[in-house]
């Protein structure tokens, strides 16, 4: 499965991004939104996992984004910041 993981704490990014290659995904990291969408032009991704607090595209844009050019990708977004506003609002975007 490809997973491009979307995070700009780098350290996390990169322990998750080693679990998930333990597991055989094929993994591939940005560090923010404007990156993710021009991986996304380039290669294929089933599964986007991304960051909700990041500049200068946030989470919930770039999964507005996503859901709009590419709509067979699933998105998951991950926050160390939840709130039920934000959960149902990526909820209401396709997350």
């Amino acid at each position: 499965m490809g997973i491009l993981i979307v995070e700009d704490e780098r350290r996390f990014a990169n322990l998750l991004a080693d679990e998930l290659r333990g597991l055989n995904h094929k993994v591939s990291l940005v560090f923010n939104g404007e990156r993710a969408l021009e991986e996304l032009k380039k290669t294929s991704y089933d599964v986007v996992l991304s960051d909700i607090r990041m500049t200068p595209i946030d989470g919930i844009e770039l999964l507005k984004r996503v859901k709009s050019r590419w709509p067979e990708i699933e998105v998951v977004m991950m926050t160390a910041y939840a709130s039920v506003e934000t959960a149902v609002g990526a909820l209401r975007f396709g997350a």
